[in-house]
């Protein structure tokens, strides 16, 4: 009988042991299909950020060639190297997006801004800087509505970012 009574106790152990054991997996399960599921998130966002970053690699040249082709221009605005430092901005406002070097606040990687982006009212009209010949003045991937200036010797602006562009290829 004593031996009976232990074995009834240790078979009730048993069962909930076996419960919590149990528990214990589903639980474990739902972790484990909670981190699947986080990872198929993270591989799908990675595909599309390597995309994005393919395709903006593409316009980067291809601006780079729409540079390199404008230069080929004899087109030459005189005293454009000396106002280095001394260049009015094209519009009023507050810069929004300083240029430079920065950490991106989402990814936490670095960034670098060959740029700056001015914030601006409503109905503000961006002007060239200094003179020049318009060379491209389209819609460009990562920039916006985009107009680019060459300034002679090697100098170009690009204004981006645009609501709406006015002049043309080949104003001056």
């Amino acid at each position: 009988q004593e031996k009976e009574k232990q074995l009834k106790v240790l078979k009730i152990e048993l069962v909930k042991n076996t419960e919590k054991v149990r528990a214990k997996e589903a639980e474990l399960a739902g972790k484990k299909q909670d981190k699947e599921d986080l990872l198929a998130s993270v591989k799908k966002e990675k595909s599309s950020y390597e995309k994005m970053l393919k395709e903006l690699k593409e316009a980067s040249k291809r601006l780079f060639d729409v540079i390199q082709q404008s230069d080929k221009d004899t087109y030459s605005a005189k005293g454009f190297s000396g106002l280095r430092g001394k260049l009015p901005w094209p519009v009023e406002g507050r810069i929004a997006i300083p240029y430079g070097s920065s950490r991106d606040p989402q990814f936490n990687t670095p960034v670098f801004r060959s740029g700056v982006f001015i914030q601006t009212g409503d109905d503000i009209s961006a002007k060239a800087v200094h003179a020049g010949k318009v060379v491209f003045a389209e819609w460009f991937k990562g920039y916006g509505q985009l107009m680019i200036v060459n300034h002679g010797d090697g100098y170009h602006t690009l204004y981006g970012s645009l609501s709406e562009i006015f002049s043309k290829v080949g104003d001056i």
